[in-house]
């Protein structure tokens, strides 16, 4: 993952991060010249406070900071017209207009998204999907689809997934998480009852939860196991709600192909049973 993605999706920074993060986007390519001396100079803070920073983003000290600072602004001057074109719908917009915005943001969201992915953590969740007795999927709305989409994937590979539209089913289905079980909890704010309830329960129990949300100290991510980062997209009226969703949609898509590929005797029987399923359906198709 980059280091701006992540400041960008840092989130609830203490004051003297917030001053940190707003200087480092308006001064980013002189603080990567800078002596900690000197940052702490132009910011008012303390050079202790810009290392603890330094380590919260994932580095061993300031100076590897600022080399993956330097690396990341170089990239973005490649990418600079894109992102800029990479906005919100506005009125009056022709639909020529749309196509090009939409284009851009689902570009966007895919390398971002992309940027965000940690494969220890990926690899973490597939384990322990594959070890599961049963997997749970909880989400609502456009996050409610992803998880209709994982489900039925499962389902044509032979697994039974538990997950129902209804969220009140949902939360009723939570009373059989047992500690042998997975589950999946998606929300991109975080903060939907429903859902974090369900997972609430799932976890006393001892079932292990992964999350697909966005980074930050949403009541979701306080119970995640096993965390898989949304990037943070959302606008009042936005192109990002469906990148949101389609954000997801790489995350549950390799949660599946993980799943899939994890050994090579269970690739080849998933895949039979792949086979097996299409047929089926051929021959009620035919027969109809």
């Amino acid at each position: 993952m980059s280091l701006l993605t992540k400041i960008k999706n840092y989130a609830a920074p203490t004051a003297t991060e917030e001053v940190l993060i707003d200087y480092i986007f308006k001064h980013g390519e002189t603080v990567i010249y800078d002596s900690i001396h000197k940052l702490a100079e132009q910011t008012g803070i303390s050079p202790a406070a810009i290392v603890r920073f330094s380590k919260k983003m994932g580095y061993h000290g300031f100076s590897d900071f600022k080399l993956a600072l330097a690396a990341d602004f170089a990239m973005e001057k490649g990418e600079k017209a894109y992102h800029d074109l990479s906005q919100q719908i506005s009125y009056g917009d022709t639909l020529e207009t749309v196509i090009q915005k939409s284009r851009l943001a689902n570009l966007d969201v895919v390398e971002q998204t992309y940027r965000l992915i940690e494969p220890k953590e990926l690899t973490r969740a597939v384990t322990h999907l594959k070890s599961a007795r049963r997997i749970f999927l909880f989400g609502i709305g456009a996050s409610g689809v992803c998880c209709d989409d994982l489900a039925q994937k499962f389902s044509r590979i032979g697994l039974e997934p538990v997950y129902y539209a209804d969220s009140h089913a949902q939360v009723a289905s939570s009373i059989h998480i047992t500690a042998q079980d997975a589950v999946i909890g998606i929300s991109y704010s975080g903060d939907k009852r429903e859902i974090t309830s369900a997972i609430a329960y799932g976890r006393s129990q001892g079932a292990h939860i992964i999350a697909l949300t966005q980074h930050n100290n949403n009541p979701l991510a306080s119970l995640a196991d096993s965390m898989l980062i949304l990037p943070s997209l959302e606008h009042d009226l936005r192109v990002g709600a469906i990148a949101s969703r389609n954000a997801t949609l790489i995350y549950t898509d390799l949660l599946y192909l993980g799943f899939l590929c994890n050994d090579f005797d269970s690739f080849n029987r998933y895949l039979e049973k792949l086979k097996q399923t299409r047929k089926i359906v051929k021959e009620f198709y035919n027969y109809t």
